[in-house]
């Protein structure tokens, strides 16, 4: 009888069933290297070297006393750094 009065409840609540989105063209934000690396064949090396030099952004996720932490690496800075060097290359040509 519980469960009945459960159904009718929900039935009362919801007008529509929900359905799954598309979710194929979301972007993380926030990424790790490897993952940055992978969607823009920068090596592992030199995204720390952008790092270093202040022209992508990142951030260390570690929790205090541990030894180890996340790096994460925000992938506007990074896209507005190819695109960038695009246009600064494409000035060149010109």
């Amino acid at each position: 009888m519980a469960a009945l009065e459960t159904t009718t409840a929900m039935r009362k609540l919801t007008k529509k069933p929900a359905a799954a989105g598309n979710a194929a063209r979301l972007e993380p934000e926030f990424v790790r290297v490897n993952d940055v690396a992978r969607l823009f064949g920068i090596k592992r090396g030199s995204i720390y070297n952008l790092i270093a030099d202040g022209k992508i952004k990142s951030i260390s996720l570690r929790i205090r006393g541990q030894k180890h932490g996340l790096r994460l690496i925000h992938m506007a800075s990074v896209r507005a750094l190819v695109e960038a060097e695009l246009a600064a290359q494409t000035r060149g040509a010109a």
